[in-house]
């Protein structure tokens, strides 16, 4: 067949999405509840649930992993990488608070707001942001970073939707770019 393995890794049961950087290095994001030990340093859980990201190199050695969280339990879903290694992760959070650097987002509704992370190649945050419906559920679809910015095509299915806080537009489909 011609397919060699390079590496193999099982470190998570919770990986949630994938993306590979200009170097051939592999990040995941997902979701851990308990100490987890990813190939670097243990990750502590601040809430019920928190969001890990981590990176392997090439040749499948660990390179770093992060995770963020806090009151509120937190689901990574989506991660997508620019050709300068920056990462983007979007995810959900529940009812309370989470910390992404030095950015505090909060979610004071009762269903679950959508947030965007930023982070830089070496997995330092650089960023977060909150953005959701003010009905009962929005649903985001993927996420892609480009040049300027990092793009969030997502559908607020009832109520609308919001940026930090800010209506934006009525039902149906919305797209957010968010720029550093």
């Amino acid at each position: 067949s011609g397919l060699a393995t390079a590496w193999s890794r099982s470190r998570s049961k919770n990986a949630r999405d994938i993306a590979v950087d200009e170097q051939g290095g592999t990040i995941l994001t997902g979701v851990f509840s308990k100490t987890i030990n990813l190939g670097g340093q243990d990750l502590v859980p601040k809430g019920a649930a928190d969001a890990y990201i981590v990176r392997y190199s090439s040749t499948g050695t660990h390179s770093w992993s992060t995770s963020f969280g806090g009151s509120a339990a937190v689901q990574a879903s989506h991660i997508s990488v620019d050709r300068y290694g920056a990462i983007s992760v979007l995810g959900e959070f529940s009812k309370g608070s989470m910390t992404i650097g030095a950015d505090l987002l909060e979610n004071l509704a009762p269903q679950t707001e959508l947030f965007v992370a930023h982070l830089d190649a070496q997995g330092a945050p650089l960023w977060g942001r909150t953005f959701g419906s003010r009905g009962t559920s929005e649903d985001a679809l993927d996420l892609t970073l480009g040049p300027g910015g990092v793009i969030v095509p997502l559908v607020a299915l009832d109520g609308g939707f919001m940026v930090d806080s800010t209506p934006v537009c009525g039902f149906g489909a919305a797209i957010a770019r968010f720029a550093p």
